[in-house]
C-alpha cells in the first residue's frame, strides 16, 4: 500500500504543477487585488523583495494598503528571490524581462499591484523549479519499468463490464 500512495502523491503533484505551468503561461498578466494572493497556499503572509527606489516613494502607501505585508528592501532582488529563503515575490516599478536564473528556474510577471495612483509589477519564480524534478522522477520510474509494476500491483486492472444479453436481462428482471 505504501508504494501505491507514493505513486499517487507523485502523480498528483505532477498534475498540479502541469496545470499551474499551463495556467501561468496562458495568463501572464493578472490584476493582483491583494498581496496576500501571492502565496495563499503557504498559509502565511508572503514576504516580498522591494527595490530601493520603489520603497522610497511608496512605503507609506504600501504600509497603509497592505499592513500585514512582510517586505525586504534589497538591491539584488533577483538573486534574493531565486534563493526562496527571504522573498516570495519581487515588486518594482519596471516590469522585469522574463529572464533565466538558472537552467531550471525563471522569473515571470504575474500581475500589477496598485498603490493609489502608482502601480508596481509583481514577479515570482516560474513553476519549472518544481515541475522539472518531478518530470525527471516520473521518467525514471517509467524507464525502469517500476511505474508499470507499481500500477499493476497496487491499482489492479480496471473492472471489465459486459452488456447482458436480452435473455439474461429478462431472467434478472423476473
Amino acid at each position: 500500500m505504501g508504494y501505491g500512495f507514493v505513486v499517487l502523491v507523485i502523480v498528483a503533484a505532477y498534475t498540479a504543477n502541469l496545470a499551474t505551468l499551463m495556467s501561468d503561461r496562458n495568463r501572464m498578466e493578472l490584476a493582483v487585488s491583494s498581496m496576500d494572493d501571492l502565496d495563499s497556499s503557504a498559509g502565511r503572509a508572503p514576504s516580498t523583495c522591494i527595490s530601493p527606489d520603489f520603497y522610497e516613494h511608496l512605503s507609506p502607501a504600501i504600509s497603509r494598503r497592505y499592513p500585514g505585508l512582510r517586505y525586504e528592501v534589497t538591491r539584488t532582488p533577483v538573486q534574493t528571490l531565486a534563493t526562496g529563503l527571504r522573498c516570495d515575490a519581487y515588486l518594482t516599478y519596471n516590469r522585469p524581462l522574463e529572464m533565466a536564473n538558472s537552467e531550471t528556474c525563471w522569473l515571470h510577471t504575474i500581475g500589477q499591484a496598485v498603490f493609489g495612483s502608482e502601480a508596481g509589477w509583481v514577479s515570482r519564480l516560474g513553476s519549472g523549479c518544481v515541475s522539472l524534478p518531478i518530470n525527471a522522477a516520473m521518467l525514471e520510474l517509467k524507464w525502469n519499468g517500476e511505474m508499470d509494476e507499481l500500477y499493476s500491483r497496487y491499482m489492479g486492472r480496471p473492472p471489465f463490464c459486459t452488456v447482458p444479453s436480452t435473455a439474461e436481462r429478462r431472467r434478472l428482471v423476473a
